[in-house]
C-alpha cells in the first residue's frame, strides 16, 4: 500500500509492505544524511528518513558518523 507518514518536522509518502522481522506496528526507514539523494535511491523510488526526524548532534556516532537509531511516534495513514 501507499502511505503518508508525518512526524513533527516532515512529511513523506512511500510505499509500505510487512516484513519477517519487523513489527506490524513499526516502521522501519532506511537511510539518514541525504541518503534519499543517491542515484539508486531516487531511481527506485524510495524514501529517506531525513525529512522525518531532526538530524542532532548528540544523536550522531562520533566514529561513524550514523545516527543512532531512534524511536518517534508518526502518523501514518493511507495515500
Amino acid at each position: 500500500d501507499e502511505i503518508w507518514v508525518e512526524s513533527p518536522i516532515g512529511r513523506i509518502r512511500g510505499w509500505v509492505k510487512l516484513i519477517q522481522g519487523i513489527r506490524p506496528d513499526t516502521l522501519q526507514i532506511p537511510g539518514q544524511f541525504g541518503y534519499w539523494a543517491t542515484p539508486v535511491i531516487k531511481d527506485k523510488g524510495w524514501v529517506g528518513l531525513s525529512s522525518l526526524i531532526p538530524i542532532k548532534y548528540n544523536w550522531t556516532d562520533p566514529l561513524t558518523g550514523a545516527m543512532q537509531s531512534q524511536v518517534m511516534k508518526a502518523k501514518v495513514y493511507k495515500a
